[in-house]
């Protein structure tokens, strides 16, 4: 089973959750990465953003990632179900962006784009 779910903390933090996956397959990989170039490209509110792409196999083994950015996006990161707390405050400390408003200073289509619920 697959879902994707969004975190903001100045940054944006798209994850894939794939429920029971034991590896990391590469077409997760590949989704998640392509999903976060759209944004850069398409999105105007995003091209100043980091775009944290991040994929979760919940089953699968530990993984020694190493974070690589490139133009404001870094490159996916690995979790399984143990250590997504840990890998997205991590890049919360990291990375010091400033706040902003994701739902009242964007606009709705970058906001159906995200998947973000208005209140």
């Amino acid at each position: 089973r697959s879902t994707s779910f969004v975190i903001i903390f100045g940054g944006i933090v798209r994850c894939c959750l794939k429920c029971g996956d034991r590896e990391y397959r590469q077409t997760t990989y590949d989704q998640v990465y392509d999903y976060a170039l759209d944004l850069r490209n398409f999105q105007k509110e995003s091209h100043n953003k980091l775009l944290v792409p991040i994929m979760i196999s919940t089953k699968a083994p530990r993984y020694q990632n190493r974070l690589v950015e490139k133009e404001r996006i870094i490159e996916p990161i690995r979790c399984n179900g143990n250590n997504i707390g840990i890998a997205i405050k991590y890049i919360a400390d990291k990375y010091s962006e400033e706040k902003f408003d994701s739902i009242r200073g964007i606009t709705p289509s970058f906001n159906e784009r995200l998947g973000v619920l208005a209140p």
